[in-house]
């Protein structure tokens, strides 16, 4: 909040100088596109101080070579930023007729009473000033990407967190003195006459900083910390822009009229916005495309679209200020006018069942086929695992503790009846679900491959469905040409497919039914939500069988049922059921009559409880025979911190306390919810004479939600098995099991490993 008090003030002072002799708020007017992303250049600072920082903390983690790119483009929305604002500024006298004051020779800007010469030292160089726009982000960056925080010595090679080769640690620090010898030779203006401080200053200080890091890093056996490298890549950043933008401005030499060089750049910019959709899109097959695509980080797609849409605003301008038209009102009416005429809805695929009229499959038919294949003497309690959502955090914690609780406990894969998971849990049991083969679970030599899989960051190819097919169907209503299916959605299906996250791209929801008639499967369930009606949805090879349903339903329905025996490729229900808010599009299956969306089953149970309930419902306790009870196992994922709140700030209750209000509620109330239906889950099933025993492992205490997970994210992930509650629940659930297990009673207790 003091970042934005200092630029109220600023503003509001320059204002107060110049309202009188300037006219300074016509002006701010022919440049509100540039003052309003000059605003949103400073909104990452509030990351590093407030709930937000729990959602979006962990996607400003990025990799040096991410950092490195990001840099660049951000360098790049300030130079189109400055640039396209002196045009705006030139147009605005032009066109305009408004007369503003020139600076005087000496610099001296009156300001009432105070000669103010740091104004004009700004407006002169307005493409270097510009760069203070990327400052807070950079910032930000730095921040959330040094994993060891603002440390300026180096460690040790042999507590390293960061694997930074030597030609990469040169070139960062070849930057980074070129940078240096830059700033020095520009702000000590009277050397830079002399031949000694010309351009051979600036190599000379470079080359003298890159040999001295490369001294200290090779012979002293000082290794960079995560946040020097972070510093190099930023420098390297900075450095790289200046150049391309010195080459810009010689290749568009300074005699051409700044409408040609503008007109230039707007057509450069779409050339290279198109030129990245292109060769970036996840089904491009581009031979590069896996070497390309780890530099470019969801954050760097956003600055793309934002380069894009600050210049394509800024020619609009231009253009419909002189007839007076709002651009906004403008876009938006003849956005709206399109999508009135074209389809620009986000879908999703359906798949032709090759059985459309297979009988349903109930709960109580599928745990029948459990049991006939898993008897009472080997497996003598069902399992039934609930995973929360939470990221792709989720995803991982599910794997992990599914994989560490199988190899802890003999015949734990094979005794899982039923996964139910949302969101992200929904990842990580479908690949533990999809590891299963003839009825045996994975094996211990395929757990950290699992992992692997299930930590995969796939969140840059959903930044890149949002920033290039969802934003130009949405501008353009439908209009522009393309594929109807390719969105953001369908682009995290893309990303999946081309990191090889489930071994079987073309697996379907119908291949796992016939798999759990047989009893050679677990039972997974994905957890969504229907709009507009708000009902549940699960999406599932077993059918709730919950009636027939009218329109988009009212209350709780099945996925056939929703869709009159439809089939679902299995990656395609894991989106739907992970489809998290704004992150990814509520979508309706392409060629169906019924047009409802399906999105995450968070909003409305985000632990995956709600479907466990109703499953052991229609099972009843008679089915489980000879059993010795039940087990309920629940992975919960993201844990906020519970604070009590600060008093005076009406501003912040007004506007964004209810939707933290309701980001809290899945988190809080939903889960004490559910406590209370499976304790009376619970009562009813032992008044009937099977025991249910409960079970719980959490992931953390404290957010944030992970995005991606980088090796320091997966090694937080993995303490938190070894915390004292999960502790505690891993050895009260081993004498659990050795107590039921005929063949585990006379067997040593197994010591817990972390």
């Amino acid at each position: 909040m003091i970042w934005i008090a200092i630029v109220v003030a600023l503003v509001g002072l320059l204002a107060v100088g110049f309202a009188r002799s300037h006219h300074v708020f016509q002006y701010a007017y022919f440049l509100r596109f540039q003052i309003l992303a000059g605003i949103i250049a400073l909104a990452p600072l509030l990351v590093l101080d407030s709930d937000v920082a729990l959602l979006l903390g962990n996607l400003l983690t990025l990799t040096p070579l991410q950092v490195f790119t990001t840099t660049v483009l951000a360098a790049f929305t300030a130079h189109s930023l400055a640039f396209s604002g002196e045009v705006a500024w030139e147009n605005a006298e032009r066109e305009h007729r408004l007369p503003f004051r020139k600076l005087p020779e000496d610099g001296r800007v009156p300001l009432g009473r105070i000669h103010y010469r740091p104004v004009a030292v700004l407006v002169r160089h307005g493409q270097t000033t510009a760069l203070i726009a990327a400052v807070p982000l950079l910032v930000t960056v730095v921040w959330f990407s040094s994993t060891d925080g603002w440390s300026w010595l180096g460690e040790s090679r042999g507590e390293t967190r960061m694997d930074v080769s030597a030609p990469t640690m040169s070139a960062f620090a070849l930057a980074l003195g070129a940078l240096v010898g830059l700033l020095v030779r520009r702000a000590w203006y009277p050397l830079r006459r002399r031949a000694l401080f010309g351009a051979a200053f600036l190599w000379v200080a470079a080359i003298a900083i890159a040999v001295a890091v490369v001294v200290l890093y090779v012979h002293a056996r000082v290794w960079p910390s995560p946040f020097i490298v972070n510093i190099g890549a930023v420098s390297a950043g900075i450095f790289v822009a200046w150049v391309a933008r010195k080459g810009l401005e010689a290749w568009f030499a300074d005699w051409l009229p700044k409408s040609i060089r503008f007109s230039s750049y707007l057509l450069i910019a779409l050339t290279f916005y198109m030129g990245v959709y292109l060769l970036l899109a996840p089904d491009s097959g581009v031979p590069v495309l896996p070497t390309i695509a780890p530099a470019i980080s969801a954050l760097g797609y956003l600055l793309l679209l934002g380069i894009l849409v600050l210049w394509v605003f800024a020619a609009t301008a231009l253009f419909l200020d002189r007839y007076r038209i709002p651009v906004i009102l403008g876009v938006v009416l003849i956005a709206l006018s399109l999508h009135q005429v074209f389809d620009a809805d986000y879908l999703f695929s359906l798949v032709e069942t090759e059985r459309p009229d297979a009988p349903l499959l109930l709960p109580r038919e599928a745990y029948d086929a459990w049991e006939r294949t898993h008897g009472p003497g080997d497996h003598p309690v069902p399992v039934i695992v609930a995973a929360s959502g939470g990221g792709v955090g989720a995803s991982y914690w599910t794997t992990y503790v599914l994989t560490a609780l199988q190899g802890e406990l003999e015949g734990f894969g094979k005794s899982i009846v039923l996964i139910s998971a949302n969101s992200g849990g929904s990842l990580g049991s479908a690949l533990y679900v999809e590891a299963f083969d003839e009825g045996e679970p994975p094996g211990p030599g395929e757990f950290e491959e699992l992992r692997a899989r299930s930590g995969t960051p796939t969140l840059a190819a959903v930044t890149w469905g949002l920033a290039f097919p969802d934003f130009l169907r949405t501008v353009s209503g439908g209009l522009f040409p393309g594929d109807t299916l390719r969105n953001r959605g369908s682009a995290l299906e893309l990303g999946w497919e081309r990191a090889r996250v489930l071994t079987d791209p073309n697996l379907t929801i119908d291949a796992w039914r016939e798999d759990v008639r047989e009893g050679r499967r677990p039972i997974a369930m994905f957890n969504g939500i229907v709009a507009p009606s708000g009902a549940k949805l699960v999406i599932s090879p077993v059918d709730l069988d919950m009636g027939s349903v009218e329109g988009c339903g009212a209350g709780p329905m099945g996925f056939r049922q929703l869709y009159e025996n439809a089939d679902l490729h299995v990656r395609t229900a894991v989106r739907l059921s992970a489809s998290a808010p704004w992150v990814l599009p509520l979508s309706r299956p392409a060629g169906h009559s019924r047009i409802c969306h399906v999105g995450d089953g968070g909003y409305v149970d985000n632990t995956g409880v709600w479907s466990v309930v109703e499953f052991l419902r229609r099972v009843g306790p008679e089915a489980m025979g000879d059993r010795d009870g039940l087990v309920i196992v629940e992975l919960r994922g993201l844990q906020w911190e519970r604070d009590e709140g600060r008093p005076g700030r009406a501003w912040w209750w007004g506007t964004a306390g209810p939707v933290q209000a309701l980001l809290r509620s899945s988190l809080t109330s939903q889960p004490a919810r559910d406590d209370a239906e499976l304790d009376l889950l619970a009562r009813q099933w032992e008044a009937a004479g099977i025991p249910v025993e409960r079970f719980a492992f959490t992931m953390q205490t404290v957010g944030p939600v992970f995005w991606g997970l980088t090796d320091d994210a997966r090694t937080r992930i993995d303490g938190t098995w070894c915390t004292e509650p999960n502790r505690s629940e891993l050895a009260r659930l081993k004498s659990y099991w050795v107590r039921v297990h005929p063949a585990l009673r006379d067997a040593d207790p197994v010591p817990i490993g972390c």
